[in-house]
């Protein structure tokens, strides 16, 4: 797996996931780079890009297939040339100059316009090879094309000069095309800081109801509690002992008191009243 097919696939994934996971990419670019004749589970990746980028989701069914189709087309192809498809400029610049010359002899020719795209790409400004095919497509065009619009181009025909350069002499209008990329790309913006404003409001209200907050200490203690008023201690006092004699035997007594009462009864004998004559419920039993 080359590092072509990393950074290309790489720069796909952070178009919609800002903070992907090298793992992610790499992960990617590997199923990408094994599997052969399209024989690729492209629903699994889907699912996986979907769960990954809300972006992503919200695009159609139908687009989002076509994205991961085109995308493992390049890198089939890159992985056949070892480096992605790159036309020479020179040659793309004589093939729109006999093409003008072919358009200006017939006007009336059959135009092969294709539709615009719905998905920006990202791409790093240090890539001074990619740079200089944007300001080489600058230079042969009639009109002042913006910089997004011709590198949103590059990427739709595979970065291939020479077929950016033949959709830019076929299309008829490339002002009013032009203006319609700028139109979705700024409704896209748009969608992507409301989702961000939506995702801040919902993490905010997480977070103030099941986030710990910091409570300051409501007075001075050294464990952040209410300090506590300090209570002189009171003179313990001499208590009179539970313990009393009676009759020279110690009696303990619940409250100490000082006297403890007597109550002198007769002693029970137990019920009995003499001797049992008769036996059972046959008559009285005590003579």
């Amino acid at each position: 797996m080359s590092e072509v097919v990393v950074e290309f696939v790489s720069t796909f994934v952070k178009g919609f996931v800002d903070d992907a996971d090298e793992y992610v990419v790499q992960y990617l670019a590997s199923a990408l780079s094994q599997e052969q004749d399209g024989e690729i589970h492209l629903s699994e990746l889907e699912d996986m890009l979907c769960s990954m980028s809300l972006k992503f989701s919200n695009l159609e069914p139908t687009r989002r297939l076509d994205l991961l189709t085109e995308v493992f087309c390049l890198v089939r192809d890159s992985n056949k040339s070892s480096t992605l498809q790159v036309c020479d400029a020179s040659s793309s610049a004589s093939t729109l100059q006999s093409r003008k010359n072919n358009q200006e002899d017939s006007p009336g020719s059959e135009n092969k316009c294709a539709t615009a795209g719905d998905v920006i790409l990202k791409q790093s400004e240090s890539d001074v090879a990619f740079l200089s095919r944007i300001n080489e497509l600058r230079q042969l065009c009639s009109c002042n094309l913006s910089k997004e619009y011709l590198q949103h181009l590059l990427y739709r025909h595979k970065q291939c000069v020479e077929a950016t350069a033949e959709y830019i002499l076929d299309c008829d209008d490339l002002i009013k095309d032009e203006e319609d990329f700028l139109r979705r790309r700024e409704v896209e913006f748009k969608l992507q800081e409301e989702e961000q404003v939506a995702l801040d409001m919902a993490k905010k209200s997480v977070l103030a109801k099941f986030d710990l907050q910091v409570v300051k200490p409501v007075g001075n203690g050294k464990k952040g509690g209410k300090e506590l008023l300090t209570v002189e201690k009171k003179p313990q006092q001499d208590v009179d002992p539970k313990v009393r004699y009676h009759n020279g035997v110690p009696v303990h007594v619940r409250k100490g008191e000082k006297y403890v009462v007597e109550v002198v009864q007769e002693e029970w004998d137990g019920g009995s009243r003499g001797k049992v004559k008769t036996k059972g419920k046959r008559g009285k039993g005590f003579a």
